[in-house]
């Protein structure tokens, strides 16, 4: 319904009202006074303020939907990408009464810390180092193993490994088989004779 007669004036401009309720928005004025690019600008984040509409072809009269930039920081295209691509970004809907707005926040840089890569490269260095020092021991073991089996028969090598002493008498030699520790303090205790 057109009120004839009345106007309201903002930023210096005349708008005939219409209906009972009118809100007029000035966005410039709106997000100067809002301090949203400072803020923005302070975190180091760049943001885009889109709103969809549901509008009707003239031609067709099928529905379709326009996306209007309401507000964003200079840099926006550079981070967020045509057409609010999701890289480097999140967004959120924010339901309005008639349509969907959704602001979109992003880094220049991306989510990911500066310090991943690196961080990355020192995780795959060190696990190779780990890999490479476990093999030589497992080698070194194997090694020392055979070379074990090759000095000894097999069943000494098992008794030793138990912890039991192994002699074997014959007639004309005793073969004593112990481990290099404990044969010094076992000698001690034996006779000449015995060792």
């Amino acid at each position: 319904i057109n009120m004839e007669g009345y106007s309201i004036t903002l930023d210096g401009v005349d708008y005939p009202c219409w209906g009972f309720a009118v809100i007029l928005l000035n966005w410039a004025a709106l997000k100067e006074k809002a301090g949203i690019d400072e803020m923005f600008k302070k975190e180091g984040l760049e943001y885009r303020l889109t709103r969809t509409d549901i509008k009707t072809d003239p031609d067709t009269g099928l529905p379709y939907e326009s996306v209007a930039t309401i507000a964003e920081s200079t840099n926006s295209e550079k981070v967020l990408g045509p057409k609010d691509s999701p890289q480097n970004s999140v967004s959120v809907d924010l339901d309005t009464t008639n349509n969907i707005w959704q602001m979109r926040v992003g880094y220049p840089d991306g989510f990911a810390a500066p310090w991943l890569k690196g961080l990355t490269a020192l995780v795959v260095i060190l696990s190779v180092a780990i890999s490479l020092l476990l093999m030589t021991i497992l080698v070194a073991k194997k090694d020392m193993k055979v070379l074990l089996y090759k000095m000894m028969p097999p069943m000494v090598v098992k008794k030793l490994r138990r912890g039991e002493t192994v002699v074997q008498k014959y007639d004309l030699a005793t073969i004593f088989f112990s481990d290099i520790v404990g044969f010094t303090k076992m000698s001690s205790e034996m006779s000449p004779l015995d060792v």
